[in-house]
């Protein structure tokens, strides 16, 4: 094997590694964005689940009585605002609207 044999084989070689180095960081940068997104919707279910779970404490604690003391509320609607900001809905949206309507104690 001469040595300009030699020089093409290694050029060869090194080609082939620059390129299986580049299709490796092109597939780990789609698996580390789906991972990422995955997470960022499971983030925000948990987040819903967190402030639905919050009002509707709210909600039962003081149905009974249908008074709210000012803290609860100005926190129930502090709860709610970030709820609709991560575009929640259900039956939050009905018992917020109820609790709006409860004598406020002071």
């Amino acid at each position: 094997m001469s040595i300009l044999e030699i020089i093409l084989t290694i050029g060869s070689v090194c080609s082939a590694i620059i390129m299986i180095s580049g299709v490796l960081g092109l597939c780990s940068k789609r698996v580390r964005a789906s991972v990422a997104k995955r997470f960022e919707r499971r983030k925000d279910k948990t987040s819903l689940a967190m402030l639905r779970n919050d009002i509707t404490g709210i909600y039962y604690k003081y149905l009974a009585a249908k008074v709210i003391p000012t803290y609860a509320r100005e926190n129930l609607i502090m709860l709610y605002d970030a709820y609709k900001d991560e575009d929640g809905n259900s039956y939050v949206d009905r018992i917020y609207k109820d609790m709006l309507k409860w004598e406020v104690e002071r």
